[in-house]
């Protein structure tokens, strides 16, 4: 395995970190988190439970006084010490106006 400091960067788009609500859905259960960071191409969100690698999530985020929603895709599910989770999420087919809504959002934070 490389050493953290080599290991080459896999991502498409610059992440921000940015806490903002977010709802998603899994097994049709609708469960309420907040964002940690946060990109055109994902996010990563804290969870009290853990969700499965390559689970298909619905998500919705509350931008300003807007929705960016989108299908997503877990990517990773880290354990924390404290027993929450860091689920990485990239989002699928998303709809072409929640993008950019995303994209205004977070070019204004650049």
């Amino acid at each position: 395995m490389k050493p953290q400091a080599l290991r080459k960067e896999r991502r498409k788009h610059r992440r921000f970190e940015l806490i903002n609500l977010v709802v998603y859905k899994q097994f049709e259960i609708e469960k309420i988190t907040k964002t940690i960071n946060l990109s055109v191409g994902g996010m990563k969100m804290r969870t009290e439970f853990p969700v499965p690698l390559h689970e298909e999530l619905e998500i919705s985020i509350k931008i300003g006084d807007e929705i960016f929603k989108s299908e997503g895709k877990v990517m990773y599910a880290n354990e924390r010490k404290n027993g929450d989770y860091d689920i990485g999420v990239n989002f699928v087919n998303a709809p072409e106006e929640s993008l950019n809504l995303l994209s205004q959002y977070l070019s204004q934070r650049e």
